[in-house]
């Protein structure tokens, strides 16, 4: 009876360290996935950084929302802003036409 018991539990041992086994292989094979999709993402959201189109969208859409924000009497600020970014454009930094700012 003794020996049946010990093979039951030798059983289950073996089968538990199957099952954690297998847990720890998706745990490494979804881990994988997770640093290839990571990866992925960061290098398609650098190389969409360097498009100049994409660059006068995040600018535009960043002065947009500023406006948004800003209160009649901080509009100081968004002419700094302005003149900021015009500045930029002018040195060659930035490639934005004229017609794009906002005119105040």
């Amino acid at each position: 009876m003794t020996f049946v018991q010990q093979q039951k539990v030798a059983l289950a041992s073996e089968i538990k360290a199957v099952l954690d086994s297998w847990v720890r292989y998706e745990k490494q094979v979804k881990e994988g996935e997770r640093v290839k999709l990571t990866n992925h993402v960061i290098e398609k959201v650098l190389a969409d950084l360097k498009d100049e189109k994409i660059q006068k969208e995040v600018i535009l859409g960043a002065v947009t929302e500023i406006e948004r924000k800003l209160s009649p009497s901080s509009s100081i600020l968004l002419l700094l802003l302005i003149l900021v970014s015009r500045t930029c454009q002018a040195q060659g930094y930035l490639d934005v036409p004229r017609s794009s700012y906002p005119n105040r």
